[in-house]
């Protein structure tokens, strides 16, 4: 039986020195985008709703789950693939080290989860939902864990193409004897006038007591 999946990257959030990832809260333009994404969702026909345990990705479907009035489930290997968990306000800092973990899958500070591992991580959920589930489901989760994903049915995409990815943004794939990308389906139609750039979102350091906000 196949399985028809909807990958969503959460809407646009706001990456604070003060808070662990895990925490990020929505801006208020993301707020914005998850209210909007509710009709989006509801055309998917959607039949069961997983999510990252990290609080964007929750808020994200949060109005869909509210408009469709049913339970949703925390699936703890759909959270973020982190090179480090340092904070990296220099966005520089931040694009060099993604660049380098994507050149080298094994790379990976001591604190973080390699490539290689996240990539394993993600297919590994996608076989055991194959086995589990049927219908169409909807992970809400993270621009470099789909990513990965996206890399093992393609190779082709890479470093730039997961800088591609908008906030909010959706890929389908669907799963049979194998694991499918479906390309023909067009997040851009649906999404166009919701998405943002990820170059658009805004990060708040905090120091002494004062904190300043710029875009990453």
């Amino acid at each position: 039986m196949s399985l028809t999946i909807y990958l969503l990257r959460h809407s646009q959030s706001n990456p604070r020195s003060n808070l662990p990832s895990e925490e990020w809260p929505l801006t208020e333009k993301g707020q914005q985008q998850s209210r909007r994404l509710v009709s989006v969702l509801n055309s998917l026909g959607i039949d069961k709703v997983f999510s990252s345990p990290y609080k964007r990705c929750i808020d994200t479907i949060k109005p869909f789950i509210e408009s469709i009035g049913r339970p949703f489930t925390i699936e703890q290997d759909l959270h973020e693939c982190h090179v480090t968990h340092q904070f990296l306000p220099d966005p520089n800092d931040f694009w060099d080290i993604f660049e380098r973990s994507w050149n080298d899958f094994t790379f990976s500070y001591p604190d973080g989860e390699s490539c290689r591992k996240g990539q394993d991580r993600i297919i590994r959920l996608i076989d055991r939902l194959k086995s589990e589930e049927s219908g169409t489901l909807l992970l809400s989760s993270h621009g470099n864990l789909i990513s990965l994903l996206l890399n093992s049915l393609d190779s082709g995409f890479g470093f730039q193409e997961s800088r591609q990815l908008k906030n909010p943004d959706l890929i389908k794939i669907t799963v049979s004897d194998a694991i499918s990308w479906d390309k023909t389906f067009d997040s851009a139609k649906l999404l166009g006038e919701i998405f943002t750039d990820q170059d658009q979102t805004p990060i708040t350091i905090e120091a002494s007591g004062h904190a300043e906000t710029r875009l990453q």
